[in-house]
């Protein structure tokens, strides 16, 4: 992990390696560090997709479903996802879970 990260820090606009850093961050437990990975970037990348639906996913691990639910809000177009890919949905089941145990004007 810690080689993505330095990998992140010398090509920060490499967009590929961003996703892919962003997602081992993930895996590794560390969605407080995707968030800043995420923050840090420029709008170009943060419109991407696959980088939003991360976004999205590091949002709901450390509690924050309005941020999740904004992402969900303004759209969230992730092109080239696999026939069966259910990692969308499971995101979207997740975020209305977590919003349903949080209570009304939470997350939404």
């Amino acid at each position: 992990m810690d080689a993505y990260v330095r990998a992140g820090d010398l090509a920060p606009d490499h967009h590929p390696l961003t996703r892919e850093l962003v997602g081992i961050l993930l895996r590794a437990g560390r969605a407080d560090l995707a968030l800043e990975r995420i923050d840090s970037r420029g709008a170009d990348q943060r419109a991407d997709g696959r980088l939003r639906m991360l976004e999205a996913r590091a949002a709901l691990e450390t509690g924050d479903t309005t941020r999740c639910g904004r992402i969900w809000n303004d759209g969230l177009d992730v092109p080239n996802l696999r026939e069966g890919d259910t990692s969308l949905s499971d995101l979207w089941n997740a975020w209305r879970r977590a919003t349903a145990e949080a209570g009304p004007h939470r997350g939404s």
